[in-house]
């Protein structure tokens, strides 16, 4: 998909006060290269699902190598989806880990 004329026109409305940032949205480091190479206004942020099971840890230092902000979505997990053998909020790890600071799972998870 080429999103270079949307990246420009999004730039134009920046430029036009239309808009304060802009961002992108599920871009993989090859596709932040691509619009980075190109982009008069870089990216401010890339909104990515994040979570104990799927932690995105490459692209996320690539963002922060590269000056965007990663926005993170489904914390705890997207619903009915499976990241390996058990559900994000069955793990018996994080389970234990609630049990032993005296929180839920979804606390846990949520933890800075």
């Amino acid at each position: 998909m080429d999103y270079r004329h949307v990246w420009e026109a999004m730039e134009e409305c920046k430029k036009l006060g239309l808009a304060k940032s802009i961002g992108v949205s599920n871009f993989s480091c090859k596709k932040l290269e691509h619009i980075l190479g190109f982009a008069v206004i870089p990216p401010a942020v890339n909104q990515v699902e994040v979570n104990p099971s799927w932690q995105q840890k490459e692209l996320i230092e690539f963002c922060k190598a590269n000056g965007l902000i990663v926005t993170g979505y489904s914390p705890l997990g997207a619903i009915a989806t499976f990241y390996g053998s058990n559900k994000l909020m069955e793990s018996d790890v994080l389970k234990e880990i609630a049990t032993r600071r005296n929180k839920s799972v979804p606390q846990v998870i949520n933890e800075e």
